[in-house]
Formats: structure tokens, C-alpha cells, sequence
């Protein structure tokens, strides 16, 4: 497999920091949150030597899917630790969301040396996707079908969301289209019913995990499980966002992100 696509944004913050999206998303996710970030943190200290690097998982934005592959999580965190490695990456602040999530946590038991601090949104648990409807290739179907559908339900993700707007109808819905065409169930079906919970008991370094009370992708118990496995880590119920904190409200992720750096 070569090398996954991913964005460099050098001297853009005070530490490394790697971001990982979810299922039928792109870097394109991390647009909003970027913009704040970069400002505030270039504004607040101006000897920043950190990188801030977004990844495409395989099958999503312009990372390829090899013919005929089927998806696996192990196979998507080689991406991603590749990429770690390929950039000399240390000190990281590791931010995954969703599917995107899981992964950022299993990178992190693979990799305690690079990633040093954790924050994952809304992220699938360490069970993986559990309760998968019994017609979800059907709904794939209708939304690979008609882009009017998926709009509906990639936006019913999204707290609050204004679906009129242009970026969402843009960059968030072709990247989207692109995926169901690339992978479509791909990335559900390498986190279906598969359990990670020996992995992330694994991890040691200090996270944070959050849920928003408004999330009707992923339940409570997702985020809930990373804490009572990792020992290390905090839960934080956000009752005015859903699943999507990186695009509802980048400046709070922000916030929690100078925590961290602090």
C-alpha cells in the first residue's frame, strides 16, 4: 500500500498533532476546526515548531482503495503509523473522531512513544460497531444511489446542522459521494462486531473522550467503555453538541486542545 494521502500544516502548533476522520468523511472534516486553531495558536505563540497532520483513511478523500482489498482495521493503522514515522512525528496529540476514533486510540497502544495524548470524539468503542442494522446495505444503496439521501443522512449526524450551506454541500457531501462509491459499507463492516478491548487497555497515555448528548450515531456506552478500560482517561458528556464536535463547534474543541498544550 503507498503512502495515504495526508495535509502538513507546519509550525502551526506547539506540539504534533495528527487528526483522523470517520466513516465517509476526508480531511475536509477538519476544515472548520483547522481555521480556529491555526489562528489561535499562531496567535498565542510564535516560536510554534509543532505540525498539524490530517490523514485520508483508505477508500476516503484521495487516499485509493487497491482493487479488490477489503477493509481492515489493522491495515488502517499501518496507514497511519506509517505516515507517524514517514514525518518523524513526536509529542503528538493524536484527535480522532468517530471510526476515526477507534483508530486513533489502537494507534496509540501501538505507538506510546509518538502519541502522547488522546482526544476522540464521538468514537466508535472498543467492541467496534455493535447492533448493525439488518438493512444497512440497503440504506448504503439508496444513499450511494441518491445524493439527496445521503445529504439527509450525513446532515442528521450533524447537531443542528444548515444544510444549505456551501461547504457542507460541497466539500463534506463530495468527499462523502466519493466514499460510498470507493468503500460504501467497507469501513463498517472492518469494525463490525470486532473487539479492541485488549488493545486499548493497552493504552497509557492521557485522554479524553467526548460525547455529545445530541449524538444519534454512537451510544453513551462507546465513549463510556475507553474509561473504564484505559485508566488514564476522562469522559465528557457535551449536552448541546451530537456526533460531530469537530464541525458543530471547532472552537470548543479548540479550547480543549490548548488544555491539553498547556
Amino acid at each position: 500500500m503507498p503512502m495515504p494521502h495526508f495535509e502538513v500544516h507546519a509550525n502551526a502548533a506547539a506540539t504534533d498533532m495528527l487528526l483522523v476522520h470517520g466513516n465517509l468523511a476526508s480531511i475536509n472534516w477538519w476544515k472548520p476546526f483547522l481555521e480556529v486553531a491555526e489562528r489561535g495558536l499562531k496567535s498565542t505563540n510564535s516560536a510554534n515548531r509543532g505540525t498539524i497532520v490530517a490523514v485520508d483513511l483508505r477508500g476516503h478523500g484521495q487516499t485509493p482503495l487497491p482493487q479488490n482489498e477489503t477493509l481492515q482495521a489493522k491495515a488502517l493503522v499501518d496507514d497511519l503509523a506509517l505516515v507517524v514515522e514517514e514525518l518523524g512525528l513526536h509529542n503528538v496529540l493524536a484527535i480522532g473522531h468517530s471510526a476515526g476514533g477507534l483508530l486513533t486510540a489502537l494507534l496509540a497502544a501501538r505507538k506510546p512513544q509518538a502519541l502522547t495524548r488522546l482526544i476522540l470524539i464521538d468514537p466508535v468503542g472498543p467492541k467496534g460497531l455493535q447492533n448493525v442494522p439488518a438493512d444497512i446495505e440497503q440504506k448504503y444503496a439508496m444513499m450511494s444511489a441518491d445524493r439527496n439521501v445521503a445529504a439527509q443522512v450525513i446532515s442528521f449526524t450533524i447537531h443542528q446542522n444548515d444544510p444549505t450551506r456551501s461547504f457542507f454541500q460541497k466539500e463534506i457531501m463530495d468527499d462523502s459521494m466519493k466514499a460510498l462509491k470507493t468503500v460504501n459499507l467497507g469501513l463498517v463492516r472492518a469494525l463490525e462486531n470486532v473487539d479492541f478491548s485488549h488493545d486499548i487497555a493497552q493504552v497509557r497515555q492521557p485522554f479524553t473522550v467526548f460525547h455529545g448528548a445530541h449524538d444519534w450515531v454512537l451510544s453513551e456506552d462507546n465513549a463510556t467503555d475507553y474509561v473504564k478500560l484505559a485508566k488514564q482517561g476522562e469522559f465528557v458528556k457535551l449536552p448541546e453538541n451530537g456526533h460531530c464536535l469537530l464541525y458543530e463547534n471547532p472552537e470548543r474543541l479548540f479550547t480543549e486542545v490548548q488544555k491539553y498544550l498547556r
